[in-house]
């Protein structure tokens, strides 16, 4: 995306990066015969997220939730729909895997909250 959309340069290890994911990439259709979509979409929205990250300018507290409160809906609605069709793993759980379940929201905000520093460009 920042060689893209902001011009910048890539280093070496950048450049074999780039080339060791294009040779994964080509390896799993070669040899599955289709793309590994998931790995694709996922890396294609942590590119985005790290893009829009450069323009946006707050702290990483309000940074986190305002990205948080774009995703309220979307877990409510599936969390309503897995309820709704009992497939909800929380609900048909044990006690200590339910806490397991919870204590994965401290554990993903953490690093959620030094990311912001990293992505920004060093002074």
């Amino acid at each position: 995306m920042g060689v893209i959309f902001l011009k910048e340069k890539l280093n070496p290890a950048e450049k074999w990066a780039v080339i060791l994911i294009c040779a994964g990439v080509g390896y799993q259709l070669w040899m599955y015969g289709q793309l590994p979509i998931l790995a694709l979409v996922m890396g294609g929205a942590f590119a985005i997220y790290g893009l829009i990250r450069k323009f946006i300018r707050f702290d990483v507290i309000t940074s986190l939730f305002i990205e948080t409160l774009w995703l309220i809906p979307v877990a409510i609605g599936a969390m309503i729909w897995l309820i709704m069709r009992d497939e909800s793993a929380f609900s048909s759980a044990d006690n200590l895997t339910r806490f397991y379940y919870i204590l994965t929201a401290p554990v993903t905000i953490l690093p959620l909250l030094f990311l912001p520093q990293q992505s920004k460009e060093p002074p």
